[in-house]
């Protein structure tokens, strides 16, 4: 696990990583109105 963690330190994996999480998830994808409000337990289990 050692040599894992020494590799994700490295600015070439993380430039990697990041780069792939925009691919997914550019910021266009987050509304522009932000985040909705989570509906409370009850209402979720009763749908």
């Amino acid at each position: 696990m050692t040599s894992a963690l020494r590799a994700m330190d490295r600015p070439r994996f993380v430039d990697w990583a990041f780069g792939h999480y925009l691919n997914i998830a550019p910021p266009s994808f987050v509304s522009a109105s932000g985040p909705t409000p989570a509906r409370p337990r009850a209402a979720v289990a009763a749908a």
